[in-house]
């Protein structure tokens, strides 16, 4: 912007509603730019159609998925959700009618959350790089399932008469 626009540009927006004009011309840009971002969503969207897998179950009119399918996907996530919900909302009273301090319990929290940025894409990279004869997931839902339940028993039923940082860490 030049000295010399930007003082027009001040001598404007101080003579009232002058300024007005200012915010109508920026909001017609933005509509113009929303246009042109439009344009761009629908090249890219045909273009992601073009390169969509088709799976048995996908609808020949629409391309999409239908609700079956998506909640036979979603199905094993829904019964581990209820768990976590549960754990969440009862594992740190429990913890805390035993003896462990809130402190520890929300320093071991946050240090399970901070591996975990570590192993979540260390687990994925080995998922996306598996291949076995029962597919490249199947596997680890299957070992998982079980080690899951085996430390959700675990979870609530700690060792008797140790440290309230044991207690937590635990």
């Amino acid at each position: 912007m030049s000295l010399k626009s930007w003082k027009s540009s001040q001598s404007s927006a101080s003579e009232g509603f002058a300024g007005v004009g200012a915010g109508a011309s920026a909001l017609g840009r933005f509509a113009k730019n929303l246009s042109k971002s439009q344009k761009y969503s629908s090249v890219f969207q045909k273009y992601a159609l073009q390169r969509r897998q088709t799976y048995e179950y996908t609808d020949q009119q629409t391309g999409w998925l239908s609700g079956w399918v998506k909640l036979a996907y979603a199905a094993p996530s829904l019964s581990k959700n209820s768990l976590e919900l549960f754990f969440a909302i009862y594992g740190t009273m429990f913890y805390e009618s035993l003896g462990a301090k809130l402190s520890y319990i929300a320093f071991f929290t946050a240090l399970a959350r901070c591996i975990d940025v570590i192993t979540d894409p260390l687990v994925a990279y080995m998922s996306d790089t598996a291949n076995f004869r029962m597919g490249r997931r199947k596997p680890f839902m299957l070992i998982g399932c079980w080690l899951y339940a085996g430390f959700f028993i675990m979870a609530f039923s700690p060792p008797k008469n140790i440290a309230s940082w044991h207690l937590a860490m635990w």
